[in-house]
């Protein structure tokens, strides 16, 4: 069976951490899984947004700074252009599309990436007259879900590989986002040919949380239940605990209520 297998993460508390021990600030147990299959590119699929990246990244540097990581190395890879590129440049897998919260206003996932947040992240470049994304209230009211933003890079996939049988491995640390995607390929927008893998993330170790049986037509080497990375130690329970990120205590909403459209 022809198929095409692509890799997909979360950026904050999983690709990316501000406790890392690593120069680059990304996971290593994130690039190890990602370097042990053969995969035909990346995803990136993070709640980040044009309204909030600049509290995103004050908390990461808080966060990291707090328990003595270096400040510098922190500020100088929290970027979500640059946390892209080392990844792509410790992994070596092509970049498909940089899936961000400002997504639900664009039909392809990235567009909001390319067109609004990338520019500010390089150029400090405000959004134009007319740019769609959401206000920092309604960021927050649509970041108990990914199913949103799974489902376009579901349908990116099947667009560039129409022929074939698609699979997405998804790792997040929130178990909260990767539970509610356990329902995602059952909406009506989601491919026939397209199937998810589902990976919590937390703390160096990596945990199933939904394989489709398909895959064992396909491939005879599957994920561990649980990997452990002494190297990740560090990403303790309690940066969790006290982050803005998490959504355990938030319960999933299916049907968010409807976007503030920004227009400036």
């Amino acid at each position: 069976m022809a198929f095409a297998r692509f890799f997909v993460t979360d950026y904050d508390f999983c690709a990316f951490s501000a406790t890392s021990e690593r120069d680059d600030k990304l996971s290593q147990a994130i690039i190890d899984k990602a370097k042990s299959q053969h995969y035909d590119g990346f995803y990136a699929c993070t709640h980040r947004s044009y309204s909030d990246i600049d509290l995103v990244r004050r908390y990461a540097l808080r966060a990291g700074t707090k328990l003595g990581f270096d400040k510098k190395a922190i500020q100088d890879n929290s970027s979500t252009y640059k946390i892209t590129a080392n990844f792509e440049n410790a992994t070596r897998l092509p970049l498909m599309a940089v899936s961000t919260l400002d997504d639900i206003y664009y039909p392809t996932p990235g567009t909001a990436y390319t067109a609004i947040l990338e520019p500010y992240e390089k150029e400090a470049k405000k959004a134009e007259r007319g740019a769609e994304y959401l206000s920092k209230l309604n960021v927050l009211r649509h970041s108990t879900s990914k199913n949103y933003q799974l489902t376009q890079i579901a349908r990116h996939a099947a667009e560039n590989y129409p022929k074939v049988t698609v699979i997405l491995d998804y790792f997040d640390d929130f178990e909260t986002l990767c539970n509610s995607a356990k329902t995602v390929m059952q909406g009506k927008k989601w491919p026939g040919n397209v199937y998810l893998n589902i990976y919590h993330y937390e703390n160096g170790n990596i945990k199933t949380i939904q394989e489709p049986d398909v895959f064992f037509d396909v491939e005879e080497e599957f994920f561990s239940d649980t990997v452990s990375h002494d190297s990740d130690a560090e990403e303790t329970s309690v940066l969790r605990r006290n982050s803005i990120f998490a959504g355990s205590s938030r319960p999933p909403s299916p049907k968010p209520p409807a976007p503030e459209i920004l227009r400036l």
